[in-house]
């Protein structure tokens, strides 16, 4: 496998910039500076969309951030090497949100690189079937290792030994194959496989929505934010964001009565 050096740092825009970003954000949240205009929330559905994608630049400890920042030197690296900048934007930018709202729309907010880091170990693999000069991209062992590394994760999450964004993980190699699909296909095999991704990516973005999330979550936890949050535009006396914020959290399956309380006050004083 042919990976990047540090000398190639001036020719790794966008991966070079991506590990900066995250390691920059570490310190930040090491220095006690707020963070949580960038974690993933039921705000991305409301005005602040970039938490969709910032989410990816938070790291829980600095084990974590130097395990992704490995390997999106590697892979994203050498990606960017072989197919240029643009390439590997879309390559970090489309699956990175999907990851983010496939974890969120069924268990809850994520952070971390990890997700785009299956993503593109997957692609190149499919990649490197398709065509010759990426068949150095990712080694028998090192494909065996994230995989090993993905079916551990999954066992410490339901040991409730350590939780981890496995969704996002598996999901995120799924788009992965796919979004490599896209770029290697001609004609009418690219149009199918572009049609499938955004369909895919859009019905993803939909279960992630405040109207389908409360069907399809495993966790109830956002309910408790839609709560405290149109509560809080009640009290702000703006009825009309307060009312929508309140009839989100209403959808989920155990809302409090003081939730629906609230929401009987916002449904009279925007009417009036």
């Amino acid at each position: 496998m042919s990976h990047p050096q540090l000398r190639d740092v001036p020719r790794l825009p966008v991966t070079s910039g991506l590990i900066l970003i995250s390691c920059i954000t570490m310190l930040m949240g090491a220095l006690d500076y707020e963070l949580n205009r960038v974690d993933m929330s039921s705000l991305a559905f409301d005005g602040e969309a970039w938490r969709i994608w910032t989410t990816i630049l938070l790291h829980g400890d600095f084990l974590h951030l130097l395990f992704n920042c490995f390997w999106i030197w590697r892979l994203g690296g050498y990606l960017e090497l072989q197919a240029g900048h643009l390439v590997v934007l879309a390559a970090f930018a489309g699956p990175a949100a999907a990851a983010s709202l496939l974890e969120y729309a069924i268990q809850g907010p994520a952070i971390g690189l990890s997700g785009m880091v299956y993503a593109l170990a997957a692609g190149l693999w499919y990649a490197g079937r398709r065509r010759v000069i990426y068949r150095d991209a990712i080694d028998d062992s090192t494909l065996r290792f994230l995989i090993g590394w993905g079916i551990l994760c999954v066992g410490l999450t339901v040991l409730d030994l350590w939780q981890v964004a496995n969704i996002a993980h598996f999901g995120g190699a799924a788009l992965g194959i796919l979004g490599a699909s896209v770029l290697l296909s001609h004609g009418a095999q690219r149009l199918v496989s572009a049609g499938l991704f955004v369909l895919i990516f859009t019905s993803i973005a939909l279960a992630a929505s405040p109207v389908m999330r409360p069907r399809v979550a495993i966790l109830d936890r956002s309910a408790d934010e839609l709560c405290y949050r149109g509560y809080r535009a009640l009290v702000e006396q703006d009825y009309n964001r307060g009312l929508r914020l309140l009839e989100n959290a209403a959808r989920y399956p155990e809302v409090s009565k003081r939730c629906l309380h609230n929401l009987d006050v916002a449904q009279v004083r925007a009417s009036d």
